[in-house]
């Protein structure tokens, strides 16, 4: 829950095997990149136990939830991301550098917006539509007057790079 709560966007690399925890893991971060050799599991039920199912139905369709934690079986990456359980495969030679790039393409946004971007994406994933909007509604008026919305808007008809400052 840490990581789902954590105010900016968690970035994970899978280079090897996700199996049960490290699979449950991998579920709780906002975006999830795999090497092409990469695999996943959700092996609790191989030990008489459970884990991972609230992450596993949230992220990808029920059918494929039930299929991987009822018989704990593994799935390549590239069946990972044509399930939604992983965002994008690369070679591994490619994946930190591309994990890379994304977390500069992140950080170099309005720190304020991204929180509440993730808020926002948190909140929906556990309540309805109109519930996320109207929380979505609050997040815009509370951004409206920030330092970085006045610096990105001046920063874009000027045509240069914004500096945002988180205020």
């Amino acid at each position: 829950e840490y990581l789902r709560s954590f105010p900016k966007p968690v970035i994970c690399a899978v280079n090897g095997m996700a199996l049960g925890g490290g699979c449950a893991l991998a579920m709780c971060c906002d975006t999830r990149l795999a090497a092409e050799h990469a695999t996943f599991n959700l092996s609790e039920i191989n030990m008489g136990i459970l884990g991972a199912i609230p992450y596993a139905a949230g992220i990808i369709s029920q059918g494929t939830a039930r299929r991987l934690v009822y018989s704990g079986e593994s799935i390549s990456a590239a069946e990972a991301l044509r399930v939604g359980l992983v965002d994008e495969v690369h070679p591994a030679a490619d994946l930190m550098n591309r994990c890379e790039a994304l977390a500069r393409k992140m950080a170099d946004k309005p720190p304020l917006a991204l929180a509440r971007a993730k808020a926002c994406m948190v909140y929906a994933s556990e309540h309805t539509m109109g519930e996320t909007a109207a929380f979505e509604r609050r997040a815009i008026e509370a951004l409206w007057g920030t330092e970085d919305k006045n610096e990105a808007v001046r920063a874009f008809l000027e045509k240069r790079p914004p500096g945002f400052h988180g205020r």
